[in-house]
C-alpha cells in the first residue's frame, strides 16, 4: 500500500508539473497580446474620427436581430469559470427580451460545456457550435469565424453581435466581459484632436483594410 501511494505521489507531482508549465506558456501568451491590442485600439481610435460613420460595419439602427457569441471551455473541474459565463449568457438574452419581445436572439457556443447546456434551451434559436477550436486554436481558424460574423452584419442578417466571454486576469480571478464584436464603435474621448499626422493612402482605405 505505501508502495502504490509512493507511485502514485510520483505521477501526480510530475502532471502538476506539466500542468504549470503548459499554464505559463498559455499565459505569458496572452500577455504578450495585450499590448499590441491595445496599441491597436488607439491607432484605430484616431484614424477613425470621421471615417467610420460611413463603414458598413459601423451601420447603427433599430435591433431587431441579435447573435450571442458564447465562450466556455471543453473541460470541466474549473470552479465557476464556465458556470459563470453560462449565467451571463441567460441574463443577456433576458434583457434583450426585456427590450422587444419581437427581438431574435441566435446563439452560438465555442466551448462543450456551454454547447451542452445552450442546445436544450429554448428561449433563443440555437445556430450551432465549434467546441473543437479550442483543440488547436490559430489565426486562421479565428479569422475564418470572424469574417462568417463580418459578413453576416454587412448582409444585415444581425443587427448586434455580442461576445460572453472570461477576460484572463491571473490564474485565480477571471473578469466576465460582454463585448460588442458589431457594430463598431469608436470611444470619441480617446481620439488626438491635435495631431499632424499624414496618412499615406488615405484615413479612409487604411480604416477599411485595418478593421476587419
Amino acid at each position: 500500500r505505501i508502495a502504490s501511494v509512493s507511485s502514485t505521489q510520483q505521477i501526480t507531482s510530475a502532471m502538476k508539473m506539466v500542468s504549470a508549465s503548459k499554464l505559463r506558456k498559455s499565459q505569458n501568451a496572452i500577455m504578450k497580446l495585450r499590448p499590441y491590442s491595445s496599441k491597436m485600439t488607439d491607432i484605430i481610435n484616431n484614424l477613425c474620427s470621421s471615417e467610420v460613420e460611413d463603414m458598413p460595419l459601423a451601420r447603427q439602427g433599430q435591433v431587431d436581430n441579435v447573435l450571442l457569441i458564447v465562450l466556455t471551455s471543453n473541460k470541466g473541474l474549473c470552479s465557476s469559470f464556465n458556470s459563470n459565463i453560462i449565467k451571463a449568457a441567460m441574463q443577456r438574452v433576458a434583457f434583450w427580451q426585456k427590450q422587444d419581445k419581437y427581438i431574435k436572439i441566435d446563439l452560438m457556443s465555442y466551448g462543450k460545456r456551454g454547447s451542452d447546456f445552450f442546445k436544450k434551451q429554448t428561449s433563443f434559436d440555437y445556430v450551432g457550435d465549434n467546441d473543437e477550436i479550442w483543440d488547436n486554436l490559430t489565426f486562421d481558424k479565428v479569422a475564418e469565424i470572424a469574417d462568417f460574423l463580418i459578413q453576416s452584419f454587412i448582409d444585415k442578417k444581425y443587427d448586434k453581435v455580442e461576445i460572453i466571454y472570461n477576460q484572463f486576469k491571473n490564474a485565480s480571478t477571471q473578469i466576465l466581459t460582454y463585448e460588442t464584436f458589431l457594430p463598431i464603435t469608436i470611444e470619441q474621448e480617446s481620439i488626438e484632436t491635435n495631431n499632424d499626422y499624414i496618412f499615406e493612402p488615405s484615413k479612409a482605405e487604411i480604416v477599411n483594410s485595418i478593421i476587419p
